[in-house]
C-alpha cells in the first residue's frame, strides 16, 4: 500500500507542478510581465579555457520573476505529493523545518507580487532590490521565531 501512495503522490506532484506553474507563469504575463525571454535561436556560449572549457547552449532564459514562479509551483506540488505520500497534511518532523518551509513560502509570494508590480514600471533593479529586502527580512523573521 505504501508503494501505492508513493506513485500516486509522485505522479500528482508532477502533475500539480505542471498545472501550478503555468497557472501561475500565465496569470504573471496577462499584468504584462515577462517570466520568460526567448532568443529566437540556439546560442552557445563558451565558459572556461584549456582542457576545462564548455559549451552551453540554450535557446532562451527565465527571468528571475519566471524561476520565483517556478520555486514556489515546486514547493507547493513537492508538499502536495509528500502529503499523499505520507497520508497526512504535516510532513514536517521537526518544528523549525515547518517554520523555515512557510518562511520561504510567504517570502516567495512576496516577491511575486512586489516584482510583478515593479517590473510593469520598469523599475528592475528596484526589483532586485526588493528580492534582497524580501530575503533579508524573512531570514530575520525565521532566526528570530527560531529562537522563541
Amino acid at each position: 500500500m505504501n508503494k501505492v501512495f508513493g506513485t500516486l503522490g509522485t505522479i500528482i506532484g508532477i502533475i500539480a507542478f505542471v498545472f501550478i506553474a503555468r497557472f501561475l507563469d500565465g496569470t504573471v504575463e496577462s499584468l504584462g510581465v515577462i517570466t520568460y525571454v526567448d532568443f529566437g535561436e540556439e546560442r552557445c556560449v563558451t565558459s572556461g579555457g584549456g582542457r576545462y572549457s564548455y559549451e552551453d547552449c540554450s535557446d532562451g532564459s527565465s527571468t528571475d520573476i519566471g524561476i520565483a514562479i517556478m520555486v514556489l509551483s515546486l514547493m507547493i506540488s513537492g508538499y502536495l505529493g509528500l502529503a499523499i505520500t505520507t497520508r497526512r497534511l504535516n510532513i514536517f518532523e521537526h518544528p523549525n523545518s515547518k517554520l523555515l518551509y512557510f518562511t520561504i513560502f510567504i517570502c516567495l509570494i512576496a516577491y511575486i507580487f512586489v516584482a510583478t508590480v515593479l517590473l510593469q514600471l520598469d523599475l528592475y533593479w528596484l526589483s532586485l532590490i526588493a528580492l534582497g529586502g524580501i530575503g533579508y527580512l524573512g531570514w530575520q523573521y525565521y532566526e528570530k521565531s527560531k529562537a522563541d
